[in-house]
């Protein structure tokens, strides 16, 4: 009997994770085999002065912990993504440009990439107790900070 349930549970889990496809898709994860042939870098947020981000796999596939901006495009101007997904996840910036910076805030140069676009890389990555239920390969509106209205 246990051995039916924990089956069960496990075929669910699999399937809201992996098969199911939510109705409010905001955006889908990609995986590096899907970025053949693009000029992009990943990056984790990282909030200390001066920068926004860490890239740790960058324009030439080394992987690397740098700290940078990243201009041109913002994912959570895009869609306000809430807490956990923004600090858990990594993200896929398309690169157009890459150059040195006068940084006021340490006073010194610093990397600024220039994006044209954004995704986020699968797996995405949320709240253990909510990510035992989301799909991940999806960012679905449940993912959004939404300020409740009183």
């Amino acid at each position: 009997m246990i051995f039916v349930l924990a089956i069960t549970l496990g075929g669910a889990l699999f399937y809201l994770h992996n098969i199911h496809t939510p109705r409010t898709i905001l955006r889908t994860a990609l995986s590096e085999k899907h970025l053949y042939g693009k000029s992009y870098i990943l990056c984790t947020v990282e909030r200390t002065t001066g920068f926004d981000w860490i890239v740790i796999k960058n324009e030439n596939g080394e992987k690397t912990s740098e700290m940078c901006n990243v201009s041109g495009i913002n994912p959570f101007e895009e869609l306000t993504l809430n807490y956990d997904l923004k600090m858990s996840n990594i993200f896929i910036f398309y690169i157009v440009e890459k150059k040195m910076v006068y940084n006021r805030a340490i006073d010194g140069e610093s990397i600024e990439y220039v994006a044209s676009g954004w995704d986020i890389l699968y797996p995405v990555r949320r709240n253990p107790f909510s990510d035992l239920f989301s799909p991940r390969r999806f960012i679905t509106v449940a993912d959004l900070w939404i300020d409740m209205i009183v």
